[in-house]
């Protein structure tokens, strides 16, 4: 499923294989925060092995830009988010050149593509922890 997922959002967007990986790496990375071990082993086995990808999520900038980045996306999901959790994206998707309106179309899109893969009880739980 993995690969699909990857393909189906570099084809959909203009993002390189880097970009895409580590945007899922992200994203995993903060599904691993937040949900408990028995959900998150489902995503795992869903998505196959993700230690790649977990090693492909850059680092917080520490730049100061999580701050006003975490305003503009808490505002563009309703503000009805974990702002934590929105900062770090933001600094992440920042670290991979894409910026808040990429990360705006990235994040239900790969939700979407997870979804359309049969797995929508593990969409479900993307969907939980990311909107």
């Amino acid at each position: 499923m993995l690969d699909q997922i990857i393909k189906g959002v570099m084809g959909k967007m203009n993002l390189q294989q880097n970009q895409v990986e580590g945007g899922i790496g992200l994203l995993l990375n903060t599904a691993k925060e937040k949900l408990s071990d028995g959900d998150f082993d489902q995503v795992k086995d869903a998505f196959g092995d993700v230690s790649t990808l977990l090693e492909a999520v850059p680092a917080s900038s520490g730049d100061g830009l999580g701050s006003s980045l975490m305003g503009m996306a808490s505002s563009a999901l309703g503000g009805n988010t974990d702002l934590g959790s929105l900062a770090g994206l933001a600094s992440g998707f920042k670290n991979l050149n894409m910026d808040m309106d990429t990360m705006m179309k990235f994040v239900p899109l790969v939700i979407s593509l997870v979804k359309s893969n049969g797995n929508e009880v593990v969409s479900s739980l993307l969907e939980k922890v990311l909107k």
